[in-house]
């Protein structure tokens, strides 16, 4: 019994400090944007952005300006080892050319700070789902899910 304890204990202190992780990233990240890109991430989030720039993700697919909070993303308090945006936003970007969607990189709202994730459809993998992942030019394209998992 005391191992389990012990165990236990372990657990519920891993998923306090990845919530405690998550929380500062929804700090750090809060009204920020997400730019979303044709072909494959590259090896490293320090690489440069690599694909073609299909759109940039903001609340209601609105203007942004990096510095401004206005229009920016927002999540939900974290869950475990789970951070989602915020359900009460509709995360949208209207397409600005033809092609399909492989990878995103999210920015903080300087866009001096960046992670990239996988792209995929409602029912796929990824860390960012969208509703489509066929744009086109000027089509509204929105977010279904999005979760950064620790």
């Amino acid at each position: 019994m005391a191992t389990l304890g012990y165990k236990m204990a372990q657990t519920t202190m891993k998923i306090a400090a990845a919530t405690r992780l998550l929380n500062h990233f929804k700090d750090d990240y809060a009204n920020g944007v997400i730019e979303v890109r044709t072909g494959s991430k590259p090896s490293t989030a320090e690489n440069a952005s690599v694909g073609t720039l299909l759109g940039t993700i903001t609340l209601e697919g609105a203007a942004f300006a990096a510095g401004v909070a206005t229009n920016g993303l927002e999540f939900d308090a974290a869950v475990g080892n789970f951070l989602s945006k915020a359900v009460a936003e509709n995360w949208k970007f209207i397409g600005l050319v033809d092609g399909v969607a492989g990878w995103a990189r999210h920015f903080n709202n300087a866009k001096t700070e960046w992670i990239d994730c996988d792209v995929s459809g409602s029912t796929g993998t990824g860390a960012l789902k969208l509703s489509n992942l066929n744009i086109t030019v000027n089509s509204v394209n929105t977010v279904q899910e999005y979760a950064v998992e620790l």
